[in-house]
């Protein structure tokens, strides 16, 4: 990559981040304005992110559906947001939440899914 066009003296800087990503469920939640994305990891530890959209808004997605995050920043234990700049469905069909995810939505993080308040 050249930005000098033939310059020495025409040189500009920028800063490169390479491409993370993730795969899980959305997860919609009451009262939340943006969707959360529910990943499990290799040692069965289910992880929950609040999804922040990098430009305009993410598209509205049944809790369930399957999608691959990009992101630029690595995951750690301490995060709980992610800038997403690419969210890709990975199939037209949702995936039923496990009892693992529901206990750790409700139970551990205390939240409750869209749709299923009790009236």
């Amino acid at each position: 990559l050249t930005t000098t066009r033939d310059s020495e003296s025409d040189i500009k800087s920028f800063l490169v981040f390479g491409a993370f990503s993730s795969s899980g469920k959305i997860v919609n939640v009451e009262g939340e304005d943006a969707p959360f994305l529910l990943t499990t990891t290799s040692t069965n530890a289910v992880r929950l992110y609040k999804l922040i959209p990098a430009e305009g808004s993410i598209p509205a997605m049944p809790t369930g559906t399957q999608v691959k995050i990009y992101y630029q920043y690595p995951l750690n234990n301490a995060t709980t947001q992610v800038v997403a700049d690419v969210i890709q469905p990975l199939s037209d069909t949702t995936s039923p939440l496990t009892e693992a995810e529901l206990f750790h939505i409700e139970k551990v993080q205390g939240l409750t899914l869209a749709g299923t308040k009790a009236e």
